[in-house]
């Protein structure tokens, strides 16, 4: 099965980039990052991305997607939901929760869908299933249209921020120094298994 990550920015990239790179044999991933791309061509790439990657021709296993920033991705991913419910390959969201907790994730997600999809009575909420690591909380979320489940996706949401968990200094910008913290931060096991077997098992 595809799968398509979510994340606030290149960083996020970075980290699913990094643990595919290490653990994960025999894929091939593409990436996009939305802040890379002139304002202008971002909703035909980004819908290019996203409906070449669900055909068979397709020769990627992975989709990789950063929104440049919090706010992006929260109204980017709300945007794209009802779409995403119905192609064929899982999906996860990756957040920060800044010292909160998921409920507000759940909340300021719906509060964008409601203001997004008005007219489709579409909603998504926890669907039992709550993982806490040290670094991040793993949420299933089941999307729901008109009182019926049409799809579950996966949150990963960590606990402050993905930076601070991996231990990438403040104001750090040189690739190099982030990729070899994202490096290490991967190989610990507290993140390893748990990310490992919540999107790859």
């Amino acid at each position: 099965m595809k799968k398509a990550f979510f994340g606030e920015g290149k960083n996020d990239s970075e980290f699913i980039e990094i643990f595919v790179e290490e653990h994960i044999d025999n894929v091939k991933f593409d990436r996009l990052d939305i802040e890379d791309i002139n304002k202008e061509a971002v909703v035909p790439r980004e819908s290019s991305k996203i409906r070449d990657f669900k055909e068979q021709w397709n020769p990627y296993d992975i989709l990789i997607k950063s929104e440049g920033g919090e706010d992006k991705l929260k109204t980017g991913f709300s945007t794209l939901l009802l779409g995403l419910t119905k192609l064929p390959f899982d999906y996860y969201l990756l957040v920060d929760m800044d010292g909160g907790e998921i409920d507000d994730v759940e909340s300021e997600l719906n509060d964008r869908i409601h203001s997004i999809h008005n007219n489709n009575n579409i909603e998504i909420s926890q669907n039992g299933r709550k993982d806490t690591y040290e670094h991040f909380v793993i949420q299933s979320f089941s999307v729901i249209s008109h009182e019926t489940i049409t799809d579950n996706f996966e949150v990963v949401a960590f606990k402050e921020d993905l930076e601070e968990e991996a231990g990438i200094p403040d104001g750090v910008e040189e690739v190099e120094t982030i990729r070899d913290s994202l490096a290490d931060f991967v190989q610990k096991n507290s993140v390893y298994q748990p990310f490992l077997d919540c999107c790859f098992s």
